[in-house]
C-alpha cells in the first residue's frame, strides 16, 4: 500500500506538473494576444484606417466582408437631416432655377431654339410642361417630408432629368448634381427617421445601411476632389479666369492687408484651388473636421454672394453634416434637452436615479434588435461569444448575402468609377469639345473658364441668288451660351433654317410642309425669296483673359457642316495658346490706356492669315486707334458692306501696318482689318467712350432694388413663387376646362 501510494503520488505529481506546463503556455498565449490587441489599440489613433474610415482594413479584404460592410446597421438621424433640407431646397430651386416661375417664357414660344443633348427629346405643350413642373415639386416636398418617399423621389427625379436634358445652354455642374443626389435618395432609406412615412408605419429608431451614407459622402467628396485637380489648369494656377472679384464687399476684409490684384490671385485662385483639392479630406478626419467645417461655410457663403448659382452653395452646406458621426443629431438633441431642463441638484440627482438605464440602439447591439436590422434591409454580423474578444485581424465568416446585396455593391462601386471616369471622357465624346473640353454640366471645371463674347454675327445666304441677311443672334434663344460649342451652333443653325423656312411658307400661303421647288414671288416678312440657305456663323470671344479671337471658321456653312459626337469638330478655329504669354502685356498695355482717362479702354483682337474682321465703330466712341502687336494687317476703311450705306465723311483707304504700327479709325463707319501675315496677327483698338462719359456726368437714377441682397432676393422669391402658381392653376384650368392660359411676354 506505501508503494502504492508513492506511485500515486508521483502519476498525481506528473500531471499536476503537465498541467501547470499546459497553464503556462496558455496564459503565454493570452499575454501575447493581449499585447496584440494593445498594440492594435495603440494604432487606432486619430490618423489611423479606422479612425478615418470608421471600418478595420479587415472589413475590406474580401468581397464578401465588404459586402456585409456595406449592408451594417447604422444611425439613420444624420441622413435624415439630409434628406429634409435637400427636399426643402429642391422645392426652392424648382421655382427658381428649374424655371417653374418663368415657365411660360421657356416653354411657351413655339418657334424658340432648344438645344436637347438627344434631338429626339422636344418640349411638352406648355401646360404639360407646368405639370411637369409641379410633379419636381411635390417630390421634392415628399422627400423633406418623408411621405412616400421612394415614389417622391422617383416623381421629382424622372421630370428633372427630362428638362435638364432639354437643353444644354442651361446646364450647370450643380444642376448634374441636384439629380444625382436625387437618385442615391431614391435607393436609400432616409425616410426611416424623422418622416411621415415613419410616423405611419411606427417605425422607431430603424437603422439604415451604411452604404447609404457611403454613396453621397463619397460623391461629394468626389464633388471637391475633381474640382480642385480641374484647378490644376495653368490658366486658374496664373490667375486668370476669375479676375476683378476682388470689388466685391466679401472681399474687404482681406483687402486690409492685401492688394486688390493680390485678393485675386491668392485669396481667389489659389485658396479656392487648395481649399476644392484638399478640404474632402479635412471633413472625413475628426481631428481636422471642425476646422476645415468653418473653412468651408465661409466658402460657400462667400459663392452664395458672389454667383448667382441657385441652391448649390447651400445643397453643399446642408449636406456638410453627412462627414460627421451618423449619430450627431441625436447629441445635439439630447445636449439641448440638458440645457433646457436645468434642474437643481436634487431634483436632478432624484430624477437620475429614478429613471431607467438607457437602451442600447439597434444600430450599437443588433443582436438584441434582430427583428429591427433585418426588417430595415440591413445584415446582421456574426455574434462574438460571450467573454471572448474578436481579434480585429481575424476572418469571421460574413453573413448570408443574397443576390441584391452583391448587386448593391457592384453598382455602388460602377457609380464611383463613372463619377471618376466622366470629367476625363471627352477623348470619347470629340464632338463636345470646342475650346474647352466638353458641355459644361459633369467635368467639374467650375468658374475654371471665363468667357467674354464681345460679337456674335449669324449670316443667312440664299443660294439661290446669292444674296446676304445678317440674323439678331438673340433672336429665339435665352442666352449666348449656344454660341461656345459647336455642338449648340449646329443645332442653332438648323433651328434657325427651320424657322425662317416656316416664315417664308406662311408668307406664300404654302400648304404642304415641304420645301418649295422654287423661290416665291415675293419676299417674306424676313427678306427671303428663297428656302434654300446657307448660315455662318462668326463669334468673337475671349477665354481666361486672351485676345479676343473667332471660335467657329466663318466660311463654313453650318447647315452642310458636318458634326458628329465622336469625332473632332473640323471647323472650330484653334485656339491661339501661343499668344498665351502675351497677356501679361495685355494687362500692362490695358493699364496704360485706362491711365489716359477714366472713359478710356482698349480691346485686344487676334486673327488667323487669310482672315478679316468687320467691325462698325459707333458713334459713341471717339479716338478709336488701332496698334498692330504682332503680324502685319492691311486696314480698309470705309468698305462696301452689304445693306450698309458708305460713311460719306470717310474716305476710303488701305493701309498697311506692320507689328509696332498705329493708325486712326474713324468712329460712324464700317472697316475692315485684314490679316496678310503667314502667321496670326494680334492688334489693339484704344477708344474714348463717350456714352460712359455723359453716364458718368448726369445725375444718377434712382437706384434699383438689389436682387443682390438678402432682402431683394427674397422680395423675388416671393414673387416667383406667386408666378409659379398662377401658372399651375392656370395650366390645370387649361386642361379640364380649355381655358386660355395666362402667359408674359418678355419685351425688348
Amino acid at each position: 500500500m506505501a508503494l502504492r501510494r508513492r506511485l500515486l503520488s508521483a502519476g498525481d505529481a506528473a500531471a499536476v506538473a503537465a498541467m501547470d506546463r499546459k497553464a503556462a503556455a496558455l496564459d503565454s498565449t493570452e499575454d501575447e494576444d493581449a499585447a496584440k490587441e494593445a498594440a492594435q489599440d495603440a494604432k487606432d489613433t486619430p490618423w489611423s484606417f479606422r479612425a478615418v474610415f470608421g471600418v478595420d482594413v479587415a472589413d475590406l479584404s474580401s468581397w464578401r466582408r465588404f459586402v456585409a460592410l456595406l449592408y451594417r446597421p447604422t444611425d439613420p438621424a444624420s441622413l435624415a437631416v439630409a434628406r429634409i433640407l435637400f427636399g426643402f431646397l429642391m422645392a426652392v430651386d424648382t421655382l427658381e432655377e428649374r424655371g417653374l416661375g418663368e415657365a411660360d417664357l421657356r416653354w411657351a414660344k413655339p418657334m424658340q431654339c432648344y438645344f436637347p443633348l438627344f434631338d429626339f427629346l422636344t418640349p411638352l405643350p406648355l401646360p404639360w410642361m407646368c405639370m411637369l413642373y409641379l410633379a419636381i415639386w411635390t417630390g421634392a416636398v415628399g422627400m423633406m417630408l418623408g411621405l412616400r418617399f421612394r415614389l417622391s423621389c422617383l416623381l421629382f427625379a424622372a421630370p428633372y432629368w427630362y428638362i435638364l436634358l432639354l437643353d444644354k445652354s442651361r446646364w450647370n455642374n450643380h444642376s448634374y448634381l441636384f439629380g444625382i443626389v436625387a437618385l442615391l435618395f431614391s435607393r436609400s432609406s432616409a425616410h426611416h427617421y424623422w418622416s411621415v412615412d415613419a410616423w405611419r408605419h411606427g417605425w422607431r429608431d430603424r437603422p439604415v445601411p451604411l452604404w447609404n451614407y457611403t454613396a453621397l459622402r463619397v460623391q461629394f467628396f468626389l464633388l471637391y476632389f475633381l474640382a480642385g485637380v480641374k484647378k490644376f489648369d495653368p490658366d486658374w494656377i496664373g490667375g486668370f479666369p476669375m479676375r476683378h472679384l476682388n470689388s466685391h464687399w466679401v472681399f474687404d476684409p482681406f483687402k486690409l492687408v492685401l492688394s486688390p490684384e493680390q485678393v485675386d490671385f491668392w485669396i481667389v485662385h489659389i485658396v479656392g484651388f487648395t481649399l476644392d483639392l484638399t478640404i474632402g479630406f479635412w471633413m472625413w478626419l475628426d481631428a481636422t473636421r471642425p476646422v476645415a467645417f468653418i473653412f468651408c461655410a465661409m466658402f460657400h457663403l462667400m459663392n452664395s454672394r458672389l454667383f448667382m448659382i441657385g441652391m448649390f452653395p447651400y445643397v453643399c452646406l446642408a449636406t456638410m453634416p453627412l462627414f460627421c458621426h451618423n449619430d450627431w443629431p441625436r447629441r445635439l438633441r439630447a445636449g439641448w434637452r440638458h440645457w433646457w431642463r436645468h434642474q437643481d441638484a436634487d431634483d436632478k440627482a432624484k430624477t437620475e436615479a429614478e429613471a431607467p438605464p438607457p437602451q442600447p440602439w439597434p444600430w450599437q447591439q443588433p443582436a438584441l434588435h434582430k427583428d429591427a436590422v433585418v426588417d430595415a434591409g440591413c445584415l446582421l454580423l456574426p455574434e462574438v461569444p460571450a467573454g471572448k474578444k474578436q481579434d480585429r485581424g481575424s476572418r469571421a465568416p460574413a453573413p448570408p448575402l443574397r443576390w441584391y446585396h452583391h448587386l448593391t455593391a457592384a453598382l455602388l462601386l460602377s457609380h464611383t468609377g463613372m463619377q471618376l471616369f466622366l470629367p476625363y471622357s471627352h477623348f470619347i465624346t470629340k464632338g463636345y469639345n470646342t475650346w474647352t473640353n466638353g458641355l459644361y454640366g459633369y467635368s467639374w471645371d467650375m468658374m475654371v473658364h471665363s468667357w467674354d463674347t464681345i460679337l456674335v454675327v449669324v449670316k443667312v445666304v440664299e443660294k439661290d441668288t446669292g444674296r446676304e441677311h445678317f440674323l439678331d443672334p438673340d433672336a429665339w434663344v435665352f442666352s449666348d451660351r449656344w454660341a461656345r460649342h459647336a455642338d449648340m451652333a449646329k443645332q442653332y443653325a438648323t433651328c434657325v433654317e427651320r424657322n425662317l423656312q416656316a416664315e417664308l411658307r406662311r408668307h406664300s400661303g404654302a400648304l404642304v410642309a415641304g420645301p418649295s421647288k422654287g423661290p416665291s414671288k415675293g419676299p417674306s416678312p424676313t427678306g427671303l425669296r428663297s428656302d434654300k440657305l446657307a448660315v455662318h456663323v462668326d463669334v468673337w470671344c475671349s477665354l481666361n483673359g486672351r485676345f479676343q479671337q473667332r471660335i467657329f471658321d466663318p466660311r463654313v456653312d453650318l447647315l452642310a457642316a458636318p458634326w458628329s459626337p465622336f469625332m473632332r469638330v473640323p471647323w472650330v478655329m484653334p485656339l491661339l495658346t501661343e499668344l498665351s504669354p502675351m497677356r501679361r502685356r495685355i494687362r500692362e498695355l490695358e493699364a496704360q490706356v485706362q491711365s489716359r482717362s477714366n472713359y478710356s479702354d482698349a480691346l485686344f483682337v487676334a486673327d488667323f492669315p487669310g482672315l478679316h474682321l468687320e467691325n462698325y465703330i459707333s458713334d459713341q466712341l471717339e479716338d478709336v486707334t488701332l496698334t498692330v502687336l504682332e503680324g502685319r494687317v492691311v486696314l480698309e476703311l470705309n468698305p462696301a458692306v452689304t445693306g450698309a450705306p458708305a460713311a460719306p465723311h470717310v474716305r476710303r483707304a488701305n493701309v498697311t501696318l506692320e507689328a509696332g504700327g498705329s493708325a486712326a479709325v474713324p468712329s460712324a463707319a464700317f472697316h475692315r482689318v485684314h490679316t496678310v501675315s503667314d502667321t496670326p496677327a494680334c492688334y489693339m483698338y484704344a477708344y474714348t467712350n463717350l456714352k460712359r462719359m455723359r453716364e458718368v456726368r448726369a445725375p444718377p437714377p434712382a437706384p434699383p432694388a438689389d436682387r443682390k441682397s438678402m432682402l431683394g432676393r427674397l422680395r423675388a422669391r416671393v414673387k416667383n413663387a406667386k408666378r409659379a402658381v398662377t401658372l399651375v392653376s392656370s395650366a390645370l384650368l387649361n386642361i379640364l376646362y380649355s381655358v386660355p392660359m395666362v402667359q408674359t411676354v418678355r419685351l425688348g
